[in-house]
């Protein structure tokens, strides 16, 4: 009797542990690991770089996109500040990243360059002592993470901001 009355309580902890918001949401932490084993990048390398890509797709889109974005894969604007202040960026622009997005605009032929907008990326990720032609890297496995953690809609917001 007492064993399954402690069954029953741990199963209505658990049940109300997932359901409460936020649980069943993205991990960044889930993402910094996969750029970390994917790339044989440093922590501060995945989660500048990360951040990087997030504060590109926040200045490019609306407030309400970005809102969908964020709700669905929260940690976002920790990533963005993380790397604002990784990059020695001070400055209160957009998302805070604005400023140190410029520099580098990667070579010809580069990933980076193929991307368009996001070659503007390059200066950021040479500061954070990463090959610019990782840029594009981080993107597709931010997409592919943004779609399997926040769902097709957000993957495509931020597909749609960063290409």
């Amino acid at each position: 009797m007492k064993a399954t009355i402690v069954k029953l309580i741990l199963i209505a902890g658990l049940v109300w542990h997932i359901s409460m918001p936020g649980n069943a949401s993205a991990d960044m932490s889930q993402l910094i690991s996969m750029l970390m084993n994917n790339f044989n990048v440093s922590n501060d390398q995945a989660t500048g770089g990360a951040g990087a890509v997030f504060g590109a797709a926040k200045d490019k889109m609306n407030p309400q996109e970005f809102s969908k974005v964020s709700n669905a894969l929260p940690g976002i604007d920790d990533l963005i500040g993380a790397a604002s202040k990784m990059a020695g960026s001070g400055s209160s622009g957009k998302s805070g990243v604005s400023s140190m997005l410029g520099g580098l605009a990667g070579s010809k032929g580069s990933a980076a360059s193929s991307l368009g907008g996001l070659s503007s990326l390059a200066g950021t990720f040479s500061k954070l002592g990463l090959d610019p032609d990782m840029v594009g890297k981080y993107v597709d496995t931010i997409l592919q993470f943004s779609e399997s953690e926040g769902g097709q809609e957000v993957m495509n917001l931020l597909k749609n901001a960063l290409l």
